[in-house]
C-alpha cells in the first residue's frame, strides 16, 4: 500500500495530538491505486473512562464520511486508530470488528510521540488478519 508522505505526516501529527487518548479516523484514497490521499479525523465517542484505551465512532459519522469521500471521487480504504503506550499490533476486539477487504492502521504512541505504525487487512470474516507493508511516498500519483 502508498500512502502521500505529507498525509502520513499530518496523520501522525494527528496521532500524538490525541496522545495519551486513543484517536480515530478513516483512510480515503483510490482503491484501484492502493494509495492514502486523505484521511478524517472522527471523534472518539467510548465512555470517556475508557478512551486511553479503547475507540469507538459514530456510525453515522462514518456514514457521511463515505458520502463526501465519494462526492470528491475518493474511496473509504479503511480506518486508523492509535495505541496509547501499546504496540501497534491488533487487540482481539480491533480483530472481532474488522471489516474484510478494509484497512487497519495502528499507530503506537509513547510519550507523545509515534513510535511505529502498522496496517493490516482481514480478507473473509473467519480468515486471519495479515499484516500488509505501507510505502510512503512523495508524488503518489506517479506511483
Amino acid at each position: 500500500m502508498l500512502i502521500d508522505s505529507d498525509i502520513y505526516e499530518k496523520l501522525k501529527k494527528e496521532a500524538t495530538a490525541a496522545y495519551p487518548k486513543e484517536g480515530c479516523g478513516m483512510l480515503l484514497g483510490i482503491a484501484e491505486k492502493f494509495l492514502v490521499t486523505q484521511f478524517q479525523v472522527l471523534e472518539n465517542t467510548a465512555s470517556p473512562d475508557r478512551t486511553d484505551r479503547q475507540f469507538s465512532v459514530d456510525p453515522l459519522t462514518v456514514y457521511e464520511t463515505e458520502k463526501k469521500a465519494a462526492e470528491v471521487g475518493l474511496d473509504v480504504l479503511g480506518f486508523f486508530h492509535t495505541h496509547p503506550d501499546h504496540e501497534a499490533v491488533l487487540s482481539e476486539e480491533d480483530k472481532a470488528y474488522m471489516i474484510p477487504g478494509m484497512l487497519y492502521m495502528i499507530l503506537s504512541v509513547a510519550d507523545g510521540k509515534v513510535r511505529i505504525s502498522r496496517i493490516y487487512e482481514k480478507k473473509s470474516a473467519e480468515g486471519p488478519a495479515a499484516e500488509i507493508e505501507f510505502w510512503p511516498v512523495t508524488d503518489p500519483l506517479l506511483n
